[in-house]
C-alpha cells in the first residue's frame, strides 16, 4: 500500500483546487473534482488524479466515475515518486488525450504546463518562484507560485 499523501502534497493540492474550482465556478466553465476519483482512460488504464477539470460540453464523462480524458489534470508530485508523474502518468495522460497537464513539483518549487498538440505534450511553460503559471487551455486562468508553495506553519 502506498503512503498517504503528506500534509504539504495536501496543502498545495488543496491551494490548486480552490484557485481552480473558483475560477471555473466564476467563468461556468465546468466542473473541477479532487483525488480520490476514478478516471478510468482506458479498459486498463485508471489513475486517481490530485485535481481535475472537465469542461461543461464533456460532462457526460462524468458517470461513478470519469469515463475518459478530462480536459485538464495537475499531479503534485510526491518526494518518494517522481517517476510517476514526470514520466508514467505523462505518458499515460498524453496518450489518452488530456489536453493540459500540469507537474506541480514542491521540492524543486516549479510548475510545468505541457499541452497536447495532436498526439503529443509540449512544454507550454515552466513556471518557478516570482513568476505566475499559466494555463494555454484556460486562456486568464493564473497562479503565482509563490503562493502555491509558501509553507502555512
Amino acid at each position: 500500500m502506498a503512503p498517504a499523501p503528506t500534509p504539504f502534497h495536501q496543502l498545495i493540492a488543496q491551494r490548486l483546487e480552490e484557485a481552480l474550482r473558483r475560477w471555473v465556478t466564476r467563468r461556468g466553465l465546468g466542473v473541477v473534482f479532487h483525488s480520490p476519483v476514478d478516471v478510468v482512460l482506458a479498459r486498463d488504464v485508471a489513475l486517481q488524479p490530485d485535481i481535475l477539470f472537465i469542461t461543461r460540453q464533456r460532462r457526460e464523462i462524468i458517470k461513478d466515475y470519469i469515463a475518459g480524458a478530462p480536459d485538464l489534470v495537475m499531479e503534485v508530485v510526491s518526494p518518494d515518486r517522481p517517476r510517476r508523474d514526470y514520466k508514467d502518468k505523462k505518458e499515460k495522460y498524453e496518450t489518452h488525450g488530456v489536453r493540459e497537464y500540469w507537474i506541480v513539483d514542491p521540492r524543486r518549487k516549479k510548475i510545468e504546463a505541457w499541452t497536447l498538440t495532436t498526439d503529443f505534450y509540449e512544454l507550454a511553460g515552466a513556471f518557478s518562484p516570482g513568476e505566475s503559471a499559466a494555463s494555454g487551455l484556460l486562456p486568464g486562468f493564473k497562479l503565482r507560485v509563490d503562493d502555491i508553495f509558501a509553507v502555512a506553519w
